[in-house]
């Protein structure tokens, strides 16, 4: 079966289109390397210029393809669109492509072609694009939040995994897992604005993380002192 991509640009999907017609897209300039393809099966997002069917494609963008470039109507073919043969010029309609560049209205169309990906991706961020997305060396270290408080923390950032911390016995392996994976599987399963994003969003669950340890201690001292003064009985 042939993958299939969408192209995300400033909020809106075109597509869908086959590893072929980016290629195609990608050497007319219609596709810049910050561009975001999102496998229409799976949903697992990259960007332009690290998908595989890409690499080398950007570099032979022939001139005047780029930004500001003019365009014309019959320039665009719907998916699936035959050439070589006399066809009447097709107006793209929203959703049936990427459009080439920004900035511009193509003759004949009465829409003009969305801004650019904005963003970190850029920066190298990618973040939420799955198990390929590389944690940055800043953000390596402990994760007490997800150490901590594992179920919450595994929901809320989409590290579903952690959920093994239910299961009796595997709950308290997968705690020290989650201490020293944390940061890593957080940065692959959910989208961060930034590397400040994510510090802010992980110093925010390191801190519940150690009030739930204040407290865990604070219980465990006092059921020691009730048990001491005869206030209550452990089972025997």
């Amino acid at each position: 079966m042939n993958e299939q991509y969408y192209v995300e640009t400033d909020g809106q999907r075109y597509g869908p289109a086959t590893a072929a017609q980016l290629q195609q897209w990608a050497s007319e300039g219609r596709i810049v390397p910050d561009s975001v393809l999102i496998d229409t099966l799976t949903e697992r997002r990259t960007i332009a210029s690290l998908h595989p069917a890409l690499a080398g494609r950007f570099a032979a963008t022939p001139a005047g393809a780029g930004v500001g470039s003019a365009a014309r109507a019959s320039d665009y073919a719907p998916p699936g669109y035959g050439g070589g043969v006399a066809q009447t010029p097709y107006a793209p309609t929203a959703g049936a492509y990427a459009p080439p560049s920004t900035g511009y209205t193509p003759p004949g169309n009465a829409w003009a072609a969305p801004a650019p990906i904005l963003g970190d991706y850029r920066a190298g961020n990618d973040s939420g694009t799955g198990a390929g997305a590389q944690l940055p060396a800043e953000l390596r270290g402990v994760n007490f939040g997800a150490f901590m408080i594992p179920f919450w923390w595994s929901i809320f950032n989409k590290s579903y995994i952690g959920l093994l911390c239910l299961i009796p016995y595997v709950g308290g392996v997968m705690s020290f897992v989650l201490l020293f994976k944390g940061n890593e599987w957080a940065w692959q399963n959910r989208r961060f604005d930034s590397v400040e994003h994510f510090r802010a969003v992980q110093r925010a669950w390191n801190m519940w993380g150690i009030v739930a340890l204040a407290l865990s201690f604070g219980f465990g001292v006092l059921y020691a002192i009730l048990i001491l003064t005869g206030a209550i009985k452990p089972d025997r």
